[in-house]
């Protein structure tokens, strides 16, 4: 306790590929799309939750790639659930729970 750990999980995705594993998982096609930084500006003066987002978007604008090495040494032997089994399971309790 009192110390910063980083539990990168399965491998690095983007925003872009982590929505398309999931819509597939739903039986679904994505429409994607982007905003900039101005969208969020603009949007943050009249919703100051959306204000936030623009404080963090340099981390949806370049890769941000956690270093799990300290978990990892620590835990040698923990086994990440890879992306698609975890969407896959998190798909189907959704749609045993809430029926959708």
């Amino acid at each position: 306790y009192g110390q910063t750990w980083h539990v990168p999980g399965a491998g690095p995705l983007t925003g872009e590929e982590f929505i398309r594993r999931v819509f597939e998982a739903y039986g679904k096609t994505p429409k994607i799309g982007a905003r900039g930084r101005a969208f969020f500006r603009l949007a943050g003066l009249v919703a100051p939750r959306i204000r936030e987002v623009a404080e963090v978007l340099y981390q949806f604008e370049q890769p941000f790639v956690l270093d799990g090495a300290k978990f990892a040494a620590a835990y040698p032997d923990f086994e990440y659930t890879p992306h698609d089994v975890a969407i896959q399971d998190t798909v189907n309790w959704y749609r045993a729970y809430f029926g959708a």
